[in-house]
């Protein structure tokens, strides 16, 4: 019997958490698992201290680059390359190195193996290390490229939006994780080749599910970044009003990032520090617990390409509440599968936590809503499944073969 060996897929991303403790997101890790079914998966990220320079996890090939001194090596941070950026300036001097180091690896691998694909996380800077490899190479390798939202949102004009068109205009397909993701990119860069709408999934048939536990009374959950952009300011701004009404109320904070400490001032300042809990990075595998425990989560977020949380929590029964933006309102329909609020209004936010608090079967209806609504759409066995038949319908019959080694 002849075992038919699976094609390889080259992935390149500047995030690869294991869900681990460090405050990263693990959807790229937990999709590319995932695809190992339909796949060869070999991984290009970018290397930090202590970790090695090749090695296989979950059935996953890893080849980490370096891009300075390993002291230095310290481009994507805790929170991602933008607030990294953000909070050290002189970290745009690596840039350049970080692209570099990443082409060349992916170069040296797509020299060594015969590709079905790649497929680059993230526009910038991924996604434009696909289509250079691909074009120094000339090669017809198919490129696949997925905005996360951050690609799009930030970097704004000049020089950033002429990559993003050069990106989008010679990459095969795009891949977007929400519909006003799409539009955005499309509205501000023009017209570009075929488009799909892919999110990134969530285990809600074994992970993030329902417990027959009673909630915590009173507790209000937030799971994210601790960047400006998350909006937890308006949450904590909402605080004096809702301790008005409900004296026991607790909000718990989990995650990292440069505005934790202004965070946790703003909290002292308004004197609500004592019901603010700052829980830090949490390993994964811990967040369904407080999902389920939780009586209401909050994403009062100022921009998003997505908002995976919301479908953990929703997954979990938990009632969510959510800024009113274009790509929350592929989740959340508001008064269906949870509730909306006014971006940046602290009074709004307080107004619907305390209608939630007050309305035990509202709670109930929303969290059970919810659930039905994010299983059908959003668990990682439909979107791994999309994926798949996405990168096996690419058109390979004029791939040329770049590759030396094709063992």
């Amino acid at each position: 019997m002849t075992i038919r060996k699976k094609p390889k897929l080259l992935v390149l991303t500047s995030t690869f958490s294991r869900g681990i403790n460090d405050g990263s997101p693990s959807f790229v890790f937990e999709l590319c698992r995932r695809l190992t079914d339909s796949f060869d998966i070999h991984v290009v990220m970018p290397h930090s201290a202590g970790a090695k320079r090749e090695e296989e996890i979950a059935g996953i090939h890893i080849t980490r680059f370096r891009y300075s001194f390993t002291k230095y090596q310290q481009l994507i941070g805790t929170s991602g390359i933008l607030p990294s950026l953000s909070l050290h300036p002189w970290r745009y001097l690596l840039i350049p190195f970080f692209i570099l180091g990443q082409l060349t690896t992916a170069l040296r691998l797509l020299k060594k193996h015969d590709y079905c694909a790649i497929h680059a996380h993230w526009l910038i800077p991924q996604g434009f290390v696909a289509v250079v490899a691909r074009l120094l190479l000339r090669s017809s390798v198919p490129v696949v490229c997925t905005s996360h939202g951050s690609d799009i949102f930030a970097l704004k004009g000049g020089i950033f939006d002429a990559v993003r068109r050069f990106v989008l205009t010679r990459t095969d397909i795009v891949t977007f994780v929400s519909h006003a993701l799409r539009e955005k990119a499309l509205s501000s860069l023009g017209h570009f080749p075929k488009t799909e709408i892919i999110p990134m999934g969530v285990a809600l048939e074994h992970e993030f599910v329902p417990s027959d536990a009673p909630r915590q009374n009173g507790q209000i959950l937030f799971v994210g970044r601790l960047i400006q952009e998350k909006g937890v300011q308006y949450l904590i701004r909402a605080l004096p009003e809702l301790i008005r009404i409900h004296p026991d109320i607790s909000l718990i904070i989990v995650g990292t990032g440069p505005y934790e400490t202004a965070l946790q001032e703003e909290a002292t300042a308004l004197k609500v520090d004592h019901c603010v809990t700052f829980l830090g990075p949490l390993k994964h595998g811990a967040l369904p617990e407080l999902y389920q425990f939780s009586t209401v989560f909050v994403l009062p977020s100022l921009s998003e390409g997505f908002g995976l949380v919301l479908v953990e929590a929703m997954g979990c029964e938990c009632p969510v509440i959510a800024t009113d933006l274009p790509a929350i309102r592929d989740i959340v329909k508001d008064g269906k599968t949870g509730l909306l609020f006014r971006p940046k209004s602290a009074t709004d936010l307080a107004d619907k936590i305390t209608y939630l608090l007050d309305n035990d079967e509202i709670r109930h209806d929303l969290g059970h809503s919810g659930r039905n609504y994010v299983c059908g759409r959003y668990d990682w066995k439909i979107i791994a499944d999309r994926y798949a038949l996405l990168i096996e319908g690419l058109d390979v019959s004029s791939h040329h073969d770049v590759s030396s080694n094709n063992s």
